[in-house]
């Protein structure tokens, strides 16, 4: 009995596993292998103009007298060499100006309603035409397999959304599902989104530390013309009231780039609402400014605004409670109150407008004193001519441990603390 188990053990231990070598085969058709052949013939659109509805022609030039009148001021009063040039190019540019040109309606606009609609059908039969021929393309393989994927419905599906699918390739680190207003931003301006851009986009809109996030790039990486409308773009769901803060600069620059990047395909209404001290507003004017912003936020548009507008409002609605007018001061406070609940800041430059010298006083009242200014300076320039005397006087005591350095006469001498001792000895003398 004990052999006999020996036997078996030893037999056991012997055995070794045969090396299988089977390779897994794919058993489905990819979409990749229905698209190794060339691209087919696309049919080309012949859908019509509309060039035969409309006219063109001259209206003649602009008349712009006050720009003239400038010319001819300029032109008679200038010094030197280079207003001359300047001068003469402000003419040449004058006088290139590009002339009025009037559109009319050549037919009956009533007809341009049916009109439209049959150009509405000759797209769609277009657009079908061309789904057709693609279809069929992909489908001219008649082999064996393909005949019978099809037969089991196992072939890839061809349906326009999926056919549409496979044409946004090339994007990392995001997803044209998630992001489909990246990819019209994409499509509408010519440019493919680089995987930092995105990177930094979505960093931007869910910021990994779940709290305000300040992001540093390097020039040319696209922030404003890729980033900003990106980010924009995104968070501007109608949820949230989406604000770029601009500085006053390069407002007009960001309302061009924001109207050229956003407000084609991706219909994104631009909004501006300069505010400032001499704003004069009733209660009504406030309730308007508030459906304003709400409105604003509703149909995803972005809010453009100047650091100067933001502060503006926030001390205005405090001066009018201030000024006695207690109903229009609390409507702007609960606006205000509505924006820092609602709204999310894009800014740019945000080293600029995030500085403490940023900052926007009104003054309230009639002028008044400050309080002890009669002695602020005074008092300053005490302390530091007590600094220079006891200076010299620690100099001594710690020849190696301040640098002194005299002035002209009534100057502060410029001073160096070279050893610890020595800056602890001049601070206990001048106290």
């Amino acid at each position: 009995m004990d052999e006999a188990v020996a036997d078996a053990r030893v037999w056991f231990q012997s055995w070794h596993q045969p090396n299988d070598n089977y390779c897994l085969q794919r058993t489905y058709i990819d979409f990749n292998d229905i698209t190794f052949q060339s691209a087919p013939d696309i049919p080309p659109a012949d859908l019509g103009s509309f060039e035969s509805w409309v006219e063109e022609r001259n209206g003649g030039h602009r008349k712009h007298s006050a720009l003239k009148q400038l010319l001819r001021d300029l032109s008679s009063d200038f010094s030197a060499r280079h207003e001359r040039r300047y001068i003469n190019d402000l003419q040449t540019s004058f006088d290139l100006l590009p002339n009025d040109t009037v559109v009319n309606f050549r037919r009956q606009p009533e007809l341009l309603k049916s009109r439209l609609k049959e150009h509405l059908r000759d797209c769609k039969s277009y657009v079908k035409s061309v789904y057709q021929t693609i279809y069929k393309h992909l489908q001219a393989d008649n082999s064996i397999t393909s005949q019978m994927t099809r037969e089991v419905k196992m072939f890839p599906r061809l349906s326009p959304t999926s056919l549409l699918r496979h044409l946004a390739i090339g994007h990392q680190d995001w997803s044209p599902m998630l992001f489909p207003d990246w990819l019209l931003l994409e499509i509408e301006n010519n440019i493919l989104i680089r995987p930092l851009q995105s990177q930094i986009a979505q960093e931007m809109i869910s910021p990994s530390s779940n709290a305000n996030s300040v992001m540093q790039l390097n020039m040319g990486k696209g922030k404003l013309s890729v980033i900003v409308p990106m980010v924009a773009a995104a968070l501007a769901d109608q949820k949230q009231l989406v604000r770029v803060v601009a500085l006053r600069t390069l407002s007009a620059q960001m309302f061009h780039l924001l109207l050229k990047k956003l407000g084609g395909m991706l219909g994104r209404r631009i909004v501006q609402m300069p505010i400032s001290r001499s704003l004069q507003l009733d209660v009504h004017e406030a309730f308007w400014i508030q459906d304003l912003y709400k409105e604003c936020m509703h149909s995803s548009g972005i809010l453009l605004v100047q650091p100067e507008h933001i502060l503006s409002f926030e001390l205005l609605g405090l001066e009018r409670l201030l000024a006695g007018k207690s109903e229009l001061g609390r409507t702007m406070i609960d606006t205000q109150r509505w924006l820092e609940e609602n709204s999310r800041d894009i800014l740019d430059e945000s080293d600029v407008i995030l500085s403490v010298r940023f900052t926007l006083i009104y003054a309230l009242g009639t002028q008044q004193a400050i309080e002890y200014s009669l002695y602020r300076w005074v008092i300053i320039e005490h302390v530091l001519g007590l600094v220079g005397r006891s200076a010299q006087v620690v100099g001594r005591l710690f020849p190696s441990g301040l640098d002194i350095q005299l002035s002209c006469l009534a100057g502060f001498p410029r001073i160096r603390i070279l050893e610890d001792s020595a800056g602890k000895g001049l601070m206990r003398m001048v106290a």
